[in-house]
């Protein structure tokens, strides 16, 4: 039996400003990670939380609990 792994979590600046999700509507809020490019992060994960003005916050990427993500992918060839 293998263990579970959980998420990767990802640092949400402080005074990141939040957003909705395009298709579900789920408040995001948008981080550059590490390679410069932009990604959505949710904080509806248990143990996520928001940033605040003082804080930062921490989330997963959005890709992993929004209901539509699929429709969100693009394809390799598609470039």
């Amino acid at each position: 039996m293998s263990a579970q792994r959980g998420p990767n979590w990802f640092a949400i600046p402080k005074g990141t400003a939040e957003a909705r999700c395009r298709s579900c509507q789920q408040v995001v809020y948008w981080i550059e990670t590490r390679s410069g490019k932009r990604m959505p992060v949710s904080v509806k994960y248990p143990g996520a939380f928001p940033p605040s003005n003082r804080e930062d916050g921490t989330g997963i990427s959005h890709f992993v609990d929004c209901p539509n993500a699929k429709m969100h992918r693009r394809r390799d060839n598609a470039r």
